[in-house]
């Protein structure tokens, strides 16, 4: 792993965005963030926030074991590259934060279809229309695929147990 940490002060990591809290958003601070606890950079807290336009805050605590799932998600980003895996920043967001939430599986997976119908890819399109997306799937509903829900908590479900409520 090769980097650049920014926006580090005595307090821990800083950045902001002007919009919406974004799965891509928490995505991308959860790799800086176990890069910076993996690090351990002197002087500066293993805390991560992200501020966003309307006053919503992502605050992450510290990570015990930041190596194990910065490998963890190598391995994944890995297996992706020979056969095409059913994770969405969006929809996979939308996913394991409503069953955080709410517990019910049924629901999420509801709320992940509502996201895959409206949730942009880094392509800016719609995720159900992203032109990769269709073809790797080739007409087949993604988020019926039998490993979606995991996916969705193995990348999104060690963030989420991470969160700092209340910072």
């Amino acid at each position: 792993l090769q980097g650049t940490l920014d926006h580090l002060g005595s307090g821990g990591r800083v950045v902001g965005r002007a919009g919406a809290l974004k799965g891509s958003d928490c995505l991308r601070l959860w790799i800086a963030h176990l890069a910076l606890c993996a690090a351990a950079p002197v002087g500066v807290a293993p805390r991560s926030q992200l501020l966003m336009w309307g006053g919503e805050v992502l605050s992450l605590k510290p990570v015990a074991e930041p190596r194990r799932h910065l490998h963890d998600l190598a391995a994944l980003a890995e297996s992706a590259r020979s056969r095409p895996q059913p994770f969405f920043a969006e929809s996979s967001w939308s996913y394991a934060s409503a069953l955080a939430r709410k517990g019910d599986a049924d629901q999420a997976l509801k709320s992940a279809r509502q996201s895959y119908h409206r949730g942009q890819s880094p392509r800016g399109v719609f995720e159900e229309e992203d032109p990769w997306i269709a073809l790797a799937f080739r007409g087949r509903d993604p988020l019926r695929e039998r490993d979606f829900a995991a996916l969705a908590m193995a990348v999104y479900g060690p963030l989420i147990e991470h969160r700092e409520e209340g910072a």
